[in-house]
């Protein structure tokens, strides 16, 4: 008996084909593989880039505050701690605040990019001498690091003075 050609019996072979589940798993497990390398790479590529600023930042500041240092005493730290030894004042250590900005006539950003915080500061007693301290985020980006604080690494700037709370 023939079949009218709309009522015609599909055979297995006119069927559209089809991807197989294995070959969904195995592409579905490619892209997880992928995205994961590359969401690696995006928050390095982050990270790296943030301690880039600080270091630019910082080396600036630098700059400015020995130049001030040709005729001038450098400023005292905001928010500052007095540290002393056997009652003799060591150093003074505070914030580098838009106050201290202004004295050396810094007026770029000087903040850390990431949470927006203010530079650790401090100078010796005679007002000669000072070291800035930032926290970087890789520490490959740190010359003097020592241990770190919920993943940030300490990075100081010019004389190593001592104590850094």
């Amino acid at each position: 008996m023939k079949h009218p050609p709309y009522l015609k019996p599909l055979s297995l072979s006119s069927l559209p084909q089809a991807f197989t589940l294995i070959e969904l798993i195995v592409v579905i497990t490619i892209i997880t593989i992928l995205s994961t390398i590359g969401f690696i790479s995006y928050s390095n590529y982050i990270t790296t880039s943030r301690d880039s600023v600080r270091i630019s930042q910082l080396t600036k500041i630098s700059d400015a505050l020995q130049i001030r240092l040709i005729n001038h005493r450098l400023p005292i730290p905001s928010n500052s701690i007095e540290i002393t030894s056997e009652w003799n004042l060591v150093s003074t250590q505070g914030l580098l605040s838009e106050t201290v900005l202004q004295t050396i006539y810094y007026s770029e950003a000087a903040r850390d990019p990431k949470d927006n915080s203010l530079y650790i500061y401090l100078v010796n007693w005679e007002r000669d001498s000072f070291q800035l301290l930032s926290y970087m985020e890789n520490p490959s980006s740190t010359s003097y690091a020592s241990i770190g604080i919920q993943n940030k690494y300490p990075r100081t700037y010019c004389a190593r003075l001592g104590i850094i709370l």
